[in-house]
């Protein structure tokens, strides 16, 4: 209703970013390690749904850790296109963590703790973005700063590619 109904800006970009850090999630599993097509359909399957977890993870590390004191969904419903863009970002970087998660062979449990460390990797990265820019990120964004939401989400999308160099890196030596 919030896309249809209202053309909530802010619910398309949220949107939006959910569906390509998804995207991203069954990129993975085709660039993974071969099998047949009829595998990689059931893997298709499989992860799809461990991408879809991982989103649901992001938006609750991202209302809980890195929003904390914004109440997401109401400045989504509000229109705030700065927290959706800041969520797209989010969604993104998440989208490119679990690809380089699940694009070596592993395990579940590998995949689920690349998962982790990729996401420790962009809090830390994320907490010196913000010592370095004159301005309080988070106050911005909830204030609407579109530019600010923007730059952030531009920020988080380059930390998600460096975990997959980072993550594959790892996956090579290992």
């Amino acid at each position: 209703a919030q896309i249809t109904q209202h053309d909530n800006f802010a619910f398309g970009l949220y949107s939006a970013g959910y569906y390509i850090g998804v995207g991203l999630t069954f990129v993975g599993v085709f660039m993974g390690p071969g099998g047949s097509f009829l595998d990689n359909t059931g893997e298709l399957f499989l992860y799809g749904i461990t991408g879809i977890v991982f989103m649901g993870m992001s938006y609750a590390i991202s209302d809980l850790v890195y929003l904390r004191k914004i109440k997401i969904m109401k400045q989504l419903v509000a229109g705030n296109s700065a927290v959706a863009s800041f969520l797209m970002g989010r969604f993104i970087f998440t989208g490119h963590n679990v690809l380089a998660a699940i694009h070596g062979e592993g395990s579940w449990f590998i995949c689920f703790v690349y998962y982790v460390l990729g996401e420790a990797g962009c809090w830390i990265g994320f907490q010196a973005y913000c010592l370095v820019t004159p301005y309080d990120d988070v106050k911005e964004v909830e204030q609407g700063k579109d530019a600010v939401g923007i730059v952030s989400a531009g920020f988080l999308i380059a930390v998600g590619l460096l975990a997959i160099c980072a993550l594959a890196a790892m996956q090579s030596t290992g």
